[in-house]
């Protein structure tokens, strides 16, 4: 069963996709100030399909990467923020367990964002693959977030290879919450 928010299963480049799970949409107070949320992560068929083949392509490690693409922050006093993916940006997993691990190469972390700049895209997400679990955050993934700073985190479950599920996560400090894939 997997958690609240939702959830896409990809069914093939020329399949329809379906959502599972269900929504939360709660507004989180941090301290005394209210931190910005998002509700809506949309990408591209384009991203989607690249996000898929980047993880089934490292598979059975973990795959890892930048997402880029456009934000729409939310209007004062809603929850209706869009965090929008049109490209992504593997980068190899240098991890020494990459069975269960991930950890960004050095080089290609400094490649791809000096590529990003260059190209005025703007960073909103990383994403990585659990090949063989649900698209849930773990605590390894939690702990990650103390490192690098962007509006969403992405999880793609390969448990089932011939139909993985993609995951987004809106970032609150070094906390997680699940965002509607719309």
């Amino acid at each position: 069963m997997l958690q609240p928010g939702f959830h896409l299963r990809y069914n093939g480049p020329n399949r329809t996709r379906r959502r599972i799970g269900v929504d939360n949409r709660d507004k989180q107070q941090s301290g005394n100030t209210l931190s910005i949320r998002f509700s809506l992560a949309q990408i591209t068929r384009e991203a989607r399909i690249q996000l898929i083949e980047s993880s089934l392509s490292a598979y059975p490690h973990e795959a890892c990467g930048v997402l880029t693409g456009s934000i729409r922050e939310p209007l004062q006093g809603t929850s209706d923020g869009i965090v929008r993916v049109n490209a992504v940006h593997p980068i190899r997993n240098a991890a020494g367990e990459p069975l269960s691990t991930f950890s960004f190469d050095p080089h290609e972390w400094v490649r791809t964002m000096y590529r990003i700049q260059k190209n005025r895209q703007s960073l909103v997400g990383f994403y990585h693959s659990h090949p063989a679990s649900p698209p849930l955050p773990s605590d390894a993934d939690l702990r990650g977030l103390q490192h690098g700073k962007a509006a969403s985190y992405w999880i793609v479950s390969l448990a089932e290879q011939t139909c993985p599920v993609i995951s987004a996560f809106g970032v609150n400090g070094i906390s997680l919450y699940p965002l509607m894939l719309a």
